[in-house]
């Protein structure tokens, strides 16, 4: 069966390629989304020939932390997958600085077991219902400039989105939906059904969640829970392994090597080649030598 691995990226080109190799297999195709921000040059492919079709997404989008630009980019993947009229069983959504923990045959016959189910991470803990409802009740407004390059617009930026929250609360010009709202890890691997669902839902998604913060951490799971694949959700979660308690999330550092192969996940993040290049070596080897 064939799987297609959307990809994430905005920076670390010698990683995203180390990463498309150990994803290189010929049951696979892979779909990358580099950051309009960024120069795509960049990337330029090594001089090597790939089993798996390695393709650029034309519809690319400025990304910003938080802001709805996040679901959009993801949404842009998914119809890349879908416009290319391969069926696909699995589709794996990833970020450049990911590495599976697990070789593709395993991966693949692990998808092949469990035909069907949704692997998608919800979290119902008491503080993400209170991050929930903080992050969905009153509509967010310049959310994008949180974040921008140069001290003065990064400034600015900040003064807006706050005076913005403070308009937003003191007039009480609550959100409203006509649905619940769910929230968890926004990597996912789905069924090729349910990304269809997704991408012919494209416009109700955006309307949806276009002044929400992190809508990319709600959009799959409020939705599945609308589709016809909710009774699909896999009790497994979404495979990854993402450490959240020590950082935001913790890159992973050359001690945790037995953590992480011996971890049932099948993908972890997130590493740095710069910061830790003998773990990615260690693992790197461990999983090509199954070739």
């Amino acid at each position: 069966m064939q799987h297609a691995y959307c990809i994430i990226a905005h920076s670390y080109p010698q990683q995203l390629w180390h990463l498309i190799g150990l994803l290189d297999d010929d049951r696979n195709d892979i779909y990358i989304h580099i950051d309009q921000k960024v120069d795509i040059q960049l990337f330029t492919p090594p001089n090597c020939n790939y089993r798996s079709n390695v393709k650029f997404i034309d519809k690319r989008v400025k990304v910003y932390w938080g802001h709805y630009s996040q679901i959009v980019c993801e949404l842009n993947l998914l119809e890349a997958v879908i416009a290319s009229g391969k069926e696909y069983s699995y589709i794996h959504l990833i970020s450049g600085v990911d590495m599976p923990l697990k070789p593709q045959d395993d991966i693949h016959d692990f998808c092949d077991k469990h035909m069907g189910e949704e692997f998608i991470q919800f979290d119902n803990s008491d503080f993400n219902i209170c991050d929930l409802k903080e992050k969905t009740e009153y509509p967010y407004y310049w959310g994008r400039y949180k974040r921008l390059n140069g001290l003065y617009s990064r400034t600015v930026g900040r003064v807006m989105f706050r005076i913005s929250r403070m308009v937003v609360k003191g007039l009480r010009l609550r959100s409203h939906y006509d649905f619940d709202l769910h929230k968890g890890s926004n990597w996912f691997s789905i069924t090729g059904g349910l990304a269809h669902w997704l991408v012919n839902n494209r416009k109700s998604i955006l309307n949806a969640f276009k002044h929400v913060w992190c809508p990319d951490e709600m959009m799959v799971q409020t939705f599945v829970l609308l589709s016809p694949f909710a009774g699909n959700i896999s009790p497994s979660g979404n495979l990854r392994k993402i450490d959240w308690e020590r950082g935001g999330p913790y890159t992973w550092q050359d001690d945790d090597y037995d953590e992480l192969v011996n971890s049932d996940a099948m993908f972890a993040r997130k590493f740095s080649m710069r910061q830790t290049p003998e773990l990615i070596k260690k693992l790197t080897k461990d999983l090509t030598k199954c070739h």
